[in-house]
């Protein structure tokens, strides 16, 4: 499932940026070869899900590509594809910075005056390479948030917990416990089947669309040592 295929021009298309009837039309009118994957460049067909939901699909049934980059590419275009239905000002593969702080933004965009970078990450990081990384940004004067793979989540938190136990209180578990986040990371996994959601620590349970929408208004915020979402700005 991706949100972003290309056309015969080199150009994207974006699945979501389709009205209903317009979409419908090119699934009628559509010829093999016409569009191709975002992911692995092999033909790509339009689709509507059961829910309604826009995307194109491998017209062989599987992508040439490792899943990492499908996952990947499929996660970037989704992102990507709801920040431009939200009229936000986007770009995918954005780089910036100046000599040895370069970084390059899966996601870019700029909102009432701030710069925002969503970095998709599936494969396995370390935390000091998550914590480099999130510097070059602050650096940068950007704000950068992590939308990660399930499982390297998992490892990742691990990791984090670790840090936490080791840093903020010499290796004794406090009496009532600690969340496993860091305040300098803002982090959530997304889970793209059946239906895409951002999900995390303290019970964050969001579709894209209201995550990204928290990161806007200041509601996806570090408090009592977990980032999550607050019902009030």
């Amino acid at each position: 499932m991706a949100e972003v295929a290309y056309n015969q021009a080199g150009h994207e298309v974006l699945a979501g940026s389709f009205e209903t009837a317009d979409w419908e039309a090119l699934k009628l009118s559509y010829h093999v070869g016409d569009l191709e994957m975002s992911c692995c460049r092999t033909a790509a067909i339009p689709k509507t899900s059961p829910n309604g939901h826009q995307f194109f699909a491998h017209h062989s049934g599987e992508c040439t590509f490792a899943p990492e980059t499908r996952w990947h590419a499929d996660a970037k275009g989704l992102v990507n594809s709801m920040l431009r239905d939200m009229k936000v000002e986007c770009w995918l593969e954005k780089e910036g910075g100046d000599a040895g702080r370069t970084w390059k933004a899966d996601v870019f965009l700029i909102s009432a005056g701030r710069q925002i970078a969503i970095e998709i990450q599936h494969s396995y990081q370390s935390l000091a390479e998550y914590r480099a990384r999130q510097m070059r940004y602050k650096r940068a004067s950007v704000d950068a948030y992590w939308l990660v793979y399930p499982t390297g989540y998992t490892t990742l938190i691990k990791s984090m917990g670790k840090w936490r136990l080791k840093q903020e209180f010499k290796s004794i578990m406090p009496s009532n416990g600690f969340f496993p986040c860091i305040a300098e990371i803002p982090v959530a996994y997304l889970e793209i089947e059946p239906t895409p959601m951002v999900r995390g620590a303290r019970f964050l349970d969001l579709t894209v669309q209201d995550w990204l929408v928290s990161i806007l208004d200041g509601r996806f915020r570090w408090r009592d040592g977990a980032w999550e979402f607050s019902k009030v700005i």
